[in-house]
């Protein structure tokens, strides 16, 4: 609460003392920020619809519990397309609690219908397959510069990630680390037509190595080369770069294709080099996703974080402890941790490698990553369900809940347990 208070002081100028922990951010963890995130977004939701429950009286109009809710409707078989119109739609709306419902479907949205939309929708856009973004070395994505026609849905896609914050979602997306010091440059979004560009920095060769960590090696071992640059490099000021099919080749700077990089001017190459890469092939298409973001999530508390806590934010953290996950589990029905189901279960888990047991956390709740509040901010469920014990576990994550049939054996457990995880790509949803 003191912390809370310090924040409202900063960010509305009127600090009762003469100083506040928000003025030295690095004193402040990452799970307080998140904390003073959620708290802030939370606090907007209820004005926003407190401010449209007062017109609705002045209006005399009958006020509803739906004007507490963002009420988005889609089909499955239109997702992204359907997501953008209700998005646009309900613009003015989107900072009170989202409510999803898929049309033709019976159901009470409790949270697990939300979540599942997120899981979908990323799922989609994401896909490179679909042709905004494109796979990169670093096994991340990254916005297809040579896509000009989805304006839209670069802005629909950063609003999606703005939601999720709002709605307390980790999304289980791969962009690099680079992104989410674009989204924070600057962290608040200027008017259009202002003079400062989204997403621009002064980019670092840490910053393409997120991107792409061979180019980034080969840069640096540009700069530090000794011998003569312009006859053992061969290169030029121009960039070549995929675009769908084919390559397309780019100029640095004017009559770059006749400009020989030297000893000399090899600085100025790479800068050159990391401005075009991180900032002008993809300025359209990034200045969408950073405005859609900014749309929803623009609290002050973000010109507090670092990039790598708005990763952390957004995405979880990579760090995984299975003996605290364990204590955080819920046993439903007449299933308790004494039984001899879970304790096979937990025994099959911690003789897994980290890299499997990132897979079935996956498995259950979608991401392989944890809240920054940690394990005891996922509530993982699990249940012993009336099935042949030929049947695999099934997963329900839109509840990260695991169903598991009456095995006879820790063997036979972690047989299925296994193939069911090295089997199941993508988003396992009941």
């Amino acid at each position: 609460l003191e912390l809370l208070d310090d924040f409202r002081s900063w960010s509305t100028g009127t600090p009762k003392r003469s100083f506040t922990f928000c003025q030295t951010p690095f004193l402040i963890t990452t799970f307080a920020k998140r904390k003073l995130l959620t708290d802030a977004s939370h606090a907007e939701m209820i004005d926003t619809a407190k401010r449209h429950l007062q017109e609705k009286v002045r209006k005399r109009q009958q006020p509803t519990a739906a004007e507490m809710f963002v009420d988005v409707r889609v089909e499955r078989a239109n997702l992204v397309q359907d997501s953008m119109r209700e998005i646009v739609a309900h613009q003015s709306h989107l900072k009170k609690k989202l409510r999803v419902s898929f049309l033709g479907e019976e159901g009470v949205d409790l949270g697990g219908i939300t979540k599942e939309w997120f899981m979908l929708l990323v799922r989609k856009v994401f896909s490179t397959n679909y042709g905004m973004f494109v796979k990169k070395p670093n096994r991340t994505v990254w916005f297809n510069g040579a896509n000009r026609k989805s304006d839209d849905e670069y802005f629909l896609v950063g609003a999606v990630m703005g939601l999720a914050i709002y709605n307390s979602i980790i999304l289980d997306i791969r962009l690099p680390a680079v992104t989410f010091k674009k989204l924070l440059s600057p962290p608040l979004a200027p008017p259009r037509g202002a003079p400062v560009k989204p997403g621009y920095n002064n980019f670092s060769l840490n910053d393409l190595a997120s991107l792409d960590a061979e180019m980034g090696k080969s840069m640096k071992q540009l700069l530090e080369y000794d011998g003569n640059v312009e006859q053992d490099f061969g290169l030029d000021f121009t960039i070549m770069l995929k675009e769908f099919d084919r390559n397309k080749t780019f100029t640095l700077k004017r009559n770059g294709a006749k400009i020989k990089v030297t000893n000399e001017n090899r600085r100025e190459y790479v800068a050159r080099y990391l401005t075009f890469v991180l900032n002008h092939y993809i300025e359209k298409q990034f200045e969408e996703f950073y405005r859609g973001f900014h749309s929803v999530c623009d609290s002050a508390v973000l010109q507090l974080l670092r990039p790598e806590e708005l990763e952390a934010i957004i995405c979880g953290e990579p760090y995984l402890d299975v003996k605290t996950l364990r204590k955080s589990v819920k046993y439903e029905g007449s299933l308790t941790a004494k039984d001899d189901l879970p304790r096979w279960l937990w025994e099959v888990v911690e003789e897994m490698k980290l890299k499997q047991q990132k897979k079935l956390l996956q498995f259950v709740t979608g991401c392989d990553r944890i809240p920054i509040g940690g394990h005891k901010d996922l509530e993982i469920k699990i249940r012993q369900v009336d099935a042949p014990t030929e049947s695999l576990p099934v997963a329900h994550t839109c509840f990260n809940q695991l169903d598991l049939p009456p095995y006879r054996s820790k063997g036979q457990l972690q047989e299925k347990l296994t193939f069911a995880i090295e089997n199941t790509e993508g988003f396992n949803l009941v």
